[in-house]
C-alpha cells in the first residue's frame, strides 16, 4: 500500500506530495495549535489590565526559569501596605483622628491588594500625623518642630499658664507649687533643680515650667489612666490624681477611645499608650533640652514609665529623634527632622 505525505510551506506557499511505504514508514499529522494549553487570561480581559500585568502574565507563560526569578525578586523588593509591619494595624487603631478622604481611599485601595510606593508613603505620612503631635517637618531650629503648647491644647495651656503666673512671683516658687498638694515624678523635680530661682520677666525659663507643669500632668494620668473607665468620673478622677479636669478631658481625647454602646466608656490600645509614651518624652525633650532640643541621658524618664531603652529608644525615633547610649541615654533633636521610613515584614 502506498500512502502520499503532503507537505505543506508556508513561507514559499507551495505544497509537496511525497510517497512512500506504509509498511516502513509512519506519518503523522500536525496541528498549529496545543490541545493541552490553557492561557492564563482570556483575550478579552488584557485591555482592562496594566501594562506590568500584562508583562507579568506573559513571563508567566513563556519567560524561563532566570526571568521568572527576576520577576520574584522585584516583587518581593515592591513595598505594599500587607508588608509593612503593623501597616493595617496603625491605620485601624487610630480611633477618633481625622483622615482626609484623599487618605482613605488611599487606604481601602492598599487593603484592597498592592498599591504603588507613593500610596504607601502618603498612608504613613497621615499615620505619622496621628500618632506623634503637631510637628513643622520643614522647621530650621529644633525648639520649633515640637510644640507643647499645641500638645495641651489652647484650654489646658491657659490653665497651666494661671497657676505658673501665679507662682513665679512667689518667694520660691518650687515650694508653692509642690505645696498645692500635686505630686510631681522625680524626672520632673530634678528639672526644677536646674531651673534658676527668679522666672519672673523669664519668657523662655517659664515656657520651660508651663511645659514641665504638662509633662508633670501626663505622666500621672498615664500611671493611673486604668482607673478612669467612665466618661461620668472625669471630675473625679481628676480630682483623684491631682490634675486639672481641663487637661484631663483633653489627654482623653488624645489618648483614650470611646467605648461601650453608647460612648460612655473609655478604652486605652496598646497603640494609644505607644502614642502617648512617645508624647510625654518628647515634652521632657523639649522642656529639658533647651533650643537644641538636646539632653544627656533620658534613663529618668524612662525609668519613670517603666520602659527599656530598646523600646524607648524606638518611640523617639519615630519621632525623628536621635539616640546614643554612652554614659547615659542622650537624645537629641535635629534639623531637618528626619522621619523613619515603613519597616517591610519578612516575606
Amino acid at each position: 500500500m502506498t500512502s502520499i505525505l503532503l507537505v505543506h510551506d508556508p513561507a514559499k506557499k507551495t505544497l509537496t506530495a511525497h510517497t512512500n511505504e506504509a509498511a516502513s514508514s509512519s506519518s503523522y499529522p500536525l496541528f498549529l495549535s496545543v490541545p493541552s494549553y490553557t492561557p492564563a487570561v482570556s483575550n478579552n480581559s488584557l485591555a482592562d489590565q496594566s501594562y506590568a500585568e500584562r508583562r507579568n502574565a506573559l513571563y508567566q507563560s513563556f519567560g524561563s526559569s532566570k526571568k521568572l526569578k527576576v520577576l520574584k525578586s522585584q516583587a518581593a523588593n515592591r513595598v505594599e501596605m500587607g508588608s509593612v509591619v503593623d501597616g493595617y494595624k496603625m491605620m485601624d487603631n487610630m480611633d477618633g483622628q481625622e483622615q482626609s478622604s484623599g487618605n482613605q481611599a488611599a487606604i481601602d485601595a492598599a487593603k484592597a491588594g498592592v498599591v504603588e510606593k507613593s500610596v504607601i508613603e502618603t498612608a504613613m505620612e497621615q499615620a505619622r500625623l496621628a500618632f506623634l503631635p503637631p510637628y513643622d517637618a520643614d522647621a530650621t531650629e529644633p525648639s520649633e518642630v515640637y510644640s507643647a503648647r499645641e500638645m495641651a491644647g489652647e484650654e489646658a495651656w491657659g490653665q497651666i499658664s494661671k497657676v505658673v503666673s501665679a507662682v513665679i512671683h512667689t518667694d520660691d516658687w518650687r515650694g508653692a507649687l509642690q505645696n498645692r498638694g500635686d505630686v510631681y515624678p522625680e524626672a520632673v523635680k530634678s528639672q526644677f533643680e536646674r531651673m534658676p530661682d527668679k522666672l519672673a520677666g523669664d519668657d523662655e525659663g517659664k515656657n520651660a515650667l508651663k511645659t514641665l507643669v504638662f509633662l508633670r500632668h501626663c505622666m500621672v494620668f498615664f500611671e493611673k489612666r486604668r482607673k478612669m473607665t467612665s466618661s461620668s468620673d472625669a471630675y473625679k478622677f481628676s480630682k483623684d490624681i491631682g490634675v486639672p479636669e481641663v487637661v484631663t478631658v483633653r489627654l482623653l481625647s488624645v489618648f483614650a477611645t470611646r467605648a461601650g454602646e453608647d460612648g460612655s466608656k473609655f478604652a486605652y490600645s496598646k497603640l494609644l499608650e505607644d502614642k502617648m509614651q512617645v508624647w510625654i518624652l518628647l515634652l521632657y525633650l523639649i522642656a529639658a533640652g533647651g533650643e537644641k532640643c538636646k539632653v544627656g541621658t533620658m534613663g529618668d524618664m524612662f525609668t519613670g514609665l517603666k520602659i527599656e531603652y530598646k523600646a524607648g529608644s524606638e518611640l523617639l525615633r519615630q519621632a525623628g529623634v536621635v539616640c546614643k547610649k554612652g554614659g547615659g541615654v542622650g537624645a537629641q533633636l535635629k534639623v531637618p527632622v528626619v522621619f523613619p521610613g515603613p519597616k517591610r515584614g519578612k516575606a
